[in-house]
């Protein structure tokens, strides 16, 4: 395979299937709503789209010089514990634990009743654990 920063193989990074994207628009990315010490609220706008069924969120774990791989995907839907949608279509999603004191960015995508999923959103700002008081 050959780039614009040259030549080199392609390879797979994970083990997860491979899945076709929807022509559906990635959601927004996710802003802070709430933080604590172990855990980190946020919300977004859901896709206008009605095949969008659930949404993936991965989270990139701040450290000194920039970003940690992001996480495993982790699938969520409105009958999800930590999820509640608007009826304005707004999802407000808990991530829960975290570590203290840390900061992470999120991306979300959506997935479609049929398996397909829409691309990753952009990232989020850094959103940051509070300190815990132990």
């Amino acid at each position: 395979a050959h780039s614009c920063k040259g030549a080199g193989e392609w390879c797979r990074i994970s083990d997860q299937p491979i899945c076709t994207a929807t022509i559906a628009q990635p959601p927004a990315a996710p802003e802070l709503v709430y933080a604590t010490p172990r855990a980190l609220t946020f919300s977004f706008a859901g896709v206008e789209d009605e095949s969008i069924v659930g949404y993936e969120v991965r989270r990139h774990e701040g450290w000194a010089g920039g970003w940690r791989r992001p996480s495993q995907p982790l699938r969520f839907d409105r009958q999800s514990l930590a999820v509640r949608v608007t009826s304005e279509n707004r999802w407000v999603v808990t991530m829960a634990p975290l570590q203290s004191n840390t900061n992470y960015a999120f991306q979300l995508r959506g997935l479609a009743a049929n398996g397909s999923i829409t691309k990753w959103s952009a990232k989020s700002e850094a959103m940051s654990t509070l300190e815990s008081a132990a």
